[in-house]
């Protein structure tokens, strides 16, 4: 999937003519309020709206002509049309036909953006401001402002501060602040729940709003809360999970093995759920998602020689976190030498400098942390909730589904091209 080429990322600075001229005309709270309600025909020039209204009297014209030729009924009639022009939806039912098909077919228009050029770049514009003014770095402070912002209804204030928090690989703070996971669901969770459920927001809106974020959090390398919108005739939409995995792994294949081993943290593979619930001694359980096993699946051989020693360059934090998940990753059938280096490289105690090499007190922590009871007699975990056998079967085929597709896709330039 192409990048939005009108990314964040890519507008800070001076605000384009265009758009700077189109707000001396429009309040920023009116485009608001015209988009949340998914209103787009107002947001059409004069133009526009004659070219839409002229196609929509033709439309109305044939029916007029049919019935009078055949004394077919509307219904039959409307059925034929849609067959003929499948983006126009016929609403018989309505009222003011006329005023409903219009906006109906604005909205269902084809090759256009579901809000001008003009529109998207004024609310970008307006968040990159605010986030601005943005003076803290501390992620709980920043999620109190949300709650605040949020209180308040001030949605480009909450627009800013998510943005922040995923501009610096917080993201799964706010999530896991609110009850859901830092994850491709949980993001979906959060736009749904809280953008439109608490702060109002319209649909179209809060999906571009989130496509926006999650390409922030790509490029921060957290790839589970990436890649998770798409674009269809200028509409917005929620990928499905096992395309959001493709895409992800598709573009993570391009990479070099050494680079996605010290490059990815834990959220490069999976994501933390709050954990409060059934192991109040830890706040949350990380688990490895379709995304990640997929990574390994397709990756983990070239990884290995960049795991354990002294000079290890896959974080240390990152190997606990992967231990932690090893019986399903074993499942999967992701490569055994992989699989041993990271248990190895616990059992080193490496992972956790504090702990030196107290094997079943670095195993312990790590399964305490994730949600897990080690027991030591056994050498096994004990899971105090999480995914059923099931659910994991479920995902290790998405994640061979993922790489199955992508496997055309090969690594540019060589490792030694990170030194």
């Amino acid at each position: 999937m192409a990048k939005d080429t009108t990314s964040p990322e890519s507008e800070k600075g001076v605000m384009p003519p265009d758009v700077e001229e189109e707000l001396k005309k429009r309040d920023l709270d009116e485009l608001l309020s015209i988009i949340n309600e998914a209103n787009y025909y107002a947001l059409l020039t004069p133009e526009e709206k004659d070219e839409e209204e002229k196609r929509l009297n033709d439309q109305l014209q044939m029916i007029n002509e049919l019935q009078a030729k055949g004394g077919r009924s509307k219904e039959e009639i409307e059925k034929e049309l849609r067959g003929m022009e499948k983006e126009l939806e016929i609403l018989g039912k309505a009222q003011d036909e006329a005023e409903t098909k219009r906006v109906e077919a604005v909205k269902k228009r084809t090759r256009r953006p579901i809000e001008p050029y003009w529109a998207k770049q004024m609310i970008r514009h307006a968040e990159e401001e605010e986030k601005k003014k943005l003076t803290t770095d501390n992620s709980d402070e920043l999620v109190s402002f949300f709650e605040s912002a949020l209180e308040d209804g001030d949605e480009i204030k909450c627009a800013a501060i998510f943005k922040k928090l995923c501009s610096d690989a917080n993201e799964n703070e706010i999530l896991n602040y609110y009850g859901f996971p830092s994850t491709f669901e949980g993001m979906r969770m959060f736009g749904e729940k809280i953008l439109i459920g608490k702060l109002g927001m319209g649909e179209q809106r809060m999906m571009g709003f989130m496509s926006d974020a999650s390409y922030l959090n790509e490029s921060r390398k957290h790839w589970d809360t990436a890649r998770i919108v798409g674009v269809k005739d200028g509409r917005y939409y929620w990928l499905e999970p096992q395309d959001h995995v493709a895409a992800a792994l598709a573009e993570i294949r391009k990479m070099q093995p050494r680079e996605v081993a010290r490059g990815f943290n834990r959220l490069g593979y999976g994501g933390e759920t709050p954990n409060q619930a059934f192991n109040p001694g830890a706040g949350r359980r990380f688990e490895i998602g379709p995304l990640g096993i997929g990574i390994l699946l397709a990756m983990a051989d070239g990884m290995t020689g960049y795991i354990g020693g002294e000079k290890s360059e896959m974080p240390s934090n990152t190997v606990g976190h992967l231990y932690s998940q090893l019986d399903v990753i074993r499942r999967a059938g992701v490569s055994e030498k992989f699989c041993k280096r990271v248990e190895d490289e616990v059992k080193s105690g490496r992972t956790k400098e504090k702990l030196g090499d107290v094997v079943n007190t670095a195993m312990s922590f790590w399964a305490k942390e994730k949600g897990h009871r080690y027991d030591p007699k056994t050498g096994e975990f004990v899971r105090a909730g999480g995914r059923s056998k099931e659910e994991e079967a479920k995902i290790i085929e998405m994640a061979k589904k993922a790489v199955e597709k992508t496997k055309h896709i090969t690594p540019a330039g060589t490792p030694e091209d990170l030194d």
